[in-house]
């Protein structure tokens, strides 16, 4: 990685601060309620249903509108669960947060536990859209995590801490080896994308996102998608 000067951090601090820079989300919107009523094709009420989750967990606040359910937080090793029981589970923006090795194991567990009939919904939240490491809990601004690093973030704010993520710059390919190669088969996948502005294709913000991320050509399909949507179920 090439050696960036104070005074390009200056410049584009102060773009990154003004209304020029695009959004990473234009507004609130409750993706929950979004993703239970459109995505999930059951009846969850007469399901039994589990979410996994990783700490903090929004979707765990919607289910209860639709359904009973467990919740299985992948910290919490103390509860035991019934294998083959779960009809439906829930994987909602978890893979993404955790090593490539980590996501083989919360695949294979949710395997171990899903019916032979059920359903697991896994929603996947590539590390190249331009919302990704939760960055916009501390500053709306579309992929600032590929333009700056680490070290450049903390000078602009504090707060602005990546959270830990997949770094693959071919998600779609990634998933569907993560998921095919432990036994699972893809029923439906919708890949969810949204047009990269041509801000992000022009001078140093754009040889930033080359050069940062090592992209061999311009990012134009892996940045415009947003989030992977995967219905899947045993083989």
């Amino acid at each position: 990685m090439s050696q960036k000067s104070p005074a390009e951090l200056v410049k584009l601090r102060e773009l990154l601060l003004s209304k020029k820079w695009p959004l990473a989300k234009p507004g609130f919107i409750s993706k929950y309620d979004f993703y239970l009523k459109l995505v999930v094709l059951e009846d969850l009420a007469t399901k039994k249903v589990l979410n996994v989750s990783c700490g903090f967990d929004r979707l765990a606040n919607h289910l209860p509108e639709f359904c009973e359910f467990d919740n299985l937080d992948i910290f919490n090793k103390n509860r035991r669960y019934e294998p083959n029981s779960y009809d439906i589970i829930f994987i909602y923006d978890v893979i993404d947060h955790y090593q490539f090795v980590d996501g083989i194991h919360i695949l294979n567990m949710c395997k171990r536990l899903l019916a032979p009939e059920g359903r697991i919904y896994m929603r996947c939240h590539p590390w190249t859209s331009r919302h990704a490491t939760h960055l916009t809990h501390a500053l709306n601004k579309a992929f600032i995590h590929l333009i700056f690093t680490d070290q450049e973030l903390k000078t602009i704010d504090p707060e602005l801490v990546n959270v830990p993520s997949l770094k693959t710059l071919t998600p779609i390919l990634t998933y569907n080896s993560l998921i095919t190669q432990h036994g699972l088969k893809i029923v439906k996948r919708n890949n969810i994308t949204e047009t990269v502005e041509d801000f992000f294709w022009r001078g140093v913000i754009y040889d930033r996102i080359m050069t940062n991320n090592k992209f061999t050509k311009q990012p134009d399909f892996p940045m415009s998608l947003q989030y992977v949507d995967y219905i899947l179920a045993k083989q």
